[in-house]
């Protein structure tokens, strides 16, 4: 059995602010501690605080600080750690992360890259990130916080959700050697039922309306209402009173828990949209669709082409484009033959590379590699592990 902490983001499970949660690292974090891959033992970070088996260090606090204040850039945190528990692995997803008191091979992941955040999700210039990443590099190579998009040196993998992250993280200078991309998997109880439905259901899911593209399905749907008024649009995510949905066919949910959403909404959904005309980190509710055999239309951006094949399980329209969005929900809504088939080939193709188990294959191979490893050469030193790696 290999012992692995695992140190991760996960969302609450009543949330009070709708815009912190953090989406797809939750599903990330849960899905593995629900379904470790065979012989793993997760340790999760929280319950290991719980525990006394970790603890908080005064750097911890200090970067936090530095953090709120702006002095480096927004991320989604840092872990600062004493262990006093011996673990085999330390896989460290999306924080950054220093650990004393640990001998363990440490991985960290990322689903993007932070840089892709402050670029396009809250739109720093330019200028701005820089600085913050000198700043951050400066800190943390004093301090020695191993970060997936400065000082990577320290870890003996660094694991990315997609070749698109691989590219953004080449480009930011880590060492393709050093980097694996393993799609992350997701576990859906899966039934294979006809919907009986008499309405055509569109599925949305996204608390950022606006970033996901939600306007832009908005301003399609009221193209297509009137011409088919047996369709329905299923948002669910946060929207505000002035896109004005009331007139139309629109089922709106500010916020639907994860076992619902899985259990109600995807096996009722036709089609599912997911159209982002910037950016989007990589887009787990794209793969639980696919699981339950729907048809996705997402747009041309970061890593949705490498989720859905144009014209076999779905549709990749162009960013920012209504009327592609429009013409490619009108094939299906019409053709309800091409739905069903390209549902078929959604579910095949989800099987065959994003799957909980196809997901658990690729990471175990990572860590029976550096489990063996450290076994044979226990008192190996870091530049000598990353040279083996």
């Amino acid at each position: 059995m290999i012992k692995v902490l695992l140190i991760s983001p996960t969302d609450p499970e009543k949330p009070q602010n709708l815009k912190l949660l953090v989406g797809g690292e939750n599903t990330f974090t849960r899905t593995l501690l629900n379904n470790p891959p065979k012989n793993v033992e997760y340790t999760y970070h929280i319950d290991a605080l719980k525990k006394g088996l970790i603890k908080y260090t005064f750097l911890h606090n200090l970067i936090a600080l530095l953090v709120k204040f702006r002095i480096l850039p927004l991320s989604s945190g840092s872990q600062v750690l004493r262990v006093m528990e011996n673990f085999d692995i330390v896989h460290c997803h999306s924080y950054s992360i220093k650990l004393y008191g640990s001998k363990a091979p440490l991985i960290v992941s990322d689903s993007s890259s932070n840089y892709l955040y402050l670029k396009d999700y809250i739109n720093w210039p330019i200028w701005r990130i820089k600085i913050g990443y000198f700043l951050r590099f400066f800190l943390f190579s004093i301090f020695r916080i191993i970060d997936c998009d400065t000082n990577w040196s320290g870890a003996q993998k660094i694991l990315v959700f997609s070749n698109y992250a691989r590219k953004i993280h080449t480009d930011l200078g880590v060492p393709s050697k050093k980097m694996e991309v393993v799609y992350p998997g997701v576990s859906v109880d899966y039934k294979n039922k006809k919907k009986k439905h008499k309405e055509l259901n569109i599925l949305f899911v996204g608390i950022w309306f606006e970033r996901k593209g939600g306007l832009l399905l908005l301003e399609a749907f009221r193209k297509i209402s009137n011409k088919y008024p047996n369709v329905k649009l299923t948002v669910v995510g946060p929207v505000t009173d002035q896109y004005k949905m009331r007139a139309l066919n629109i089922d709106q949910k500010d916020f639907v828990p994860k076992e619902k959403l899985l259990r109600e909404f995807f096996p009722n959904a036709d089609v599912f949209v997911l159209v982002p005309p910037k950016v989007e980190g990589f887009g787990f509710s794209v793969l639980e669709a696919m699981s339950f055999g729907i048809p996705v239309v997402v747009s041309n951006v970061c890593a949705l082409p490498e989720l859905v094949e144009n014209g076999k399980t779905g549709f990749v329209v162009k960013p920012g484009s209504v009327n592609d969005l429009v013409e490619k929900l009108e094939i299906l809504i019409k053709d309800q033959t091409l739905r069903e088939k390209m549902g078929d080939a959604a579910r095949k193709r989800f099987l065959e590379k994003f799957s909980i188990e196809k997901s658990n294959s690729g990471l175990l191979k990572i860590y029976h590699f550096l489990y063996k490893l450290l076994q044979v050469r226990p008192q190996i030193n870091e530049g000598q592990f990353e040279f083996l790696v």
